[in-house]
């Protein structure tokens, strides 16, 4: 005969035991797996009359305190590193100088007309090439 566990007995117990019916019948005929239970309900009822200690107002700080440096650091997200601010800023950067390294080029064509390669009393395109 196959003798239960502690922890099926202890699941069992607690009415957590995904075999109780099995378990139940299986104490009926052993004597041993009896005791064994009793043996452990009073263990556990020895320690249910037991006083439970006031943890303290800070003692979920103090315990994340001391398993922090335990505890491996989770990798982020793909994109979380691309939003912290300096890589924001060196982005932003990167993209106002290449605005500009296209934008200044034209800015003193488009602030005088002569420069303007569309004649605006035609609108049509200009033929004649500007001369620098």
């Amino acid at each position: 005969m196959k003798h239960m566990t502690e922890e099926e007995l202890i699941a069992y117990r607690e009415g957590v035991a995904e075999q109780g019916a099995l378990i139940s019948k299986h104490l009926a005929a052993c004597e041993e797996c009896r005791t064994e239970l009793e043996r452990i309900e009073a263990v556990l009822a020895a320690l249910d009359t037991l006083p439970v200690p006031d943890p303290g107002v800070d003692y979920g700080r103090r315990m994340w305190r001391e398993i922090a440096p335990r505890l491996a650091e989770k990798p982020g997200r793909w994109w979380h590193r691309w939003t912290e601010p300096r890589r924001l800023a060196a982005a932003g950067l990167i993209v106002a100088l290449i605005v500009a390294a296209w934008w200044l080029p034209w800015a003193n064509t488009w602030a005088t007309p002569r420069a303007c390669w569309w004649n605006c009393r035609t609108r049509r395109p200009t033929t004649r090439r500007r001369k620098k």
